[in-house]
């Protein structure tokens, strides 16, 4: 699935072309133009529980065949390959010398492992913490939205860039098969606890700020994984 079809029709070239100028990723800007994008834009990020997000990761990366991983499937494929190297060499083994005729899994205990044991400047971006992604100690955003909202945030941001509303997101239509929300006490109940608790110290800034931002959670998945609520009375400084 191409990413395109989240926020706009993707035969719109012009739209599509307008958004990747505007980019700060854009390479033909000088440092001096992204410095001045990012004090003179409104800038808006979408956060989600990070632990729900890293079981969608999985879900949708990794633990997908091939086929249906969509445009960054070769990708994620070298992804499960450098995983079971490290991890599971005889499961790899055992792959390539059936000339791939099955498809490649790694499970989600695995997937743990390595996303504790990789640093995080060598992670992918759908696995890396959102703070390091997003930086918000260091960039200031005028509005977080939450993912557990995501048609009606992103339809108020849409609203705010006065974007026609034939371009509007309505989440529903990208959710094939069962939610993650309801699967995370079952991928979660594989790790074992000193791995968690591994997992945790790693993402505990990531958790604190999102609960920070959002106290309306009732902290409900932390207790799936047998851990007490963050105290956000705390500094929470990422």
């Amino acid at each position: 699935m191409s990413r395109n079809m989240y926020f706009f029709n993707p035969n719109d070239i012009l739209l599509a072309t307008g958004i990747q100028e505007s980019s700060l990723l854009n390479p033909t800007l000088t440092d001096s133009e992204r410095l001045k994008k990012i004090a003179n834009y409104w800038k808006f990020v979408i956060l989600r529980n990070p632990l729900e997000r890293l079981v969608s990761a999985f879900r949708n990366k990794l633990e997908m065949p091939l086929q249906y991983s969509g445009i960054y499937s070769e990708t994620f494929e070298m992804h499960k390959r450098h995983i079971l190297e490290q991890y599971a060499p005889n499961k790899l083994l055992a792959w390539t010398n059936s000339n791939g005729t099955y498809n490649l899994t790694v499970d989600f205990k695995t997937y743990i492992r390595w996303v504790v044991d990789t640093p995080n400047d060598k992670l992918n971006e759908h696995f890396i913490p959102m703070i390091h992604l997003s930086q918000p100690c260091r960039l200031r955003y005028h509005f977080y939205g939450n993912f557990k909202r995501l048609s009606s945030e992103m339809n108020l941001v849409m609203q705010r860039y006065q974007i026609p509303t034939e371009y509007f997101y309505d989440h529903s239509k990208h959710l094939p098969g069962q939610a993650t929300s309801s699967l995370v006490q079952d991928y979660y109940s594989t790790v074992n606890p000193k791995l968690k608790t591994a997992l945790l110290k790693d993402f505990r800034r990531e958790m604190e700020f999102y609960h920070l931002l959002f106290p309306e959670d009732d902290g409900t998945q932390y207790e799936l994984l047998g851990l007490k609520h963050p105290n956000t009375t705390t500094s929470h400084t990422p």
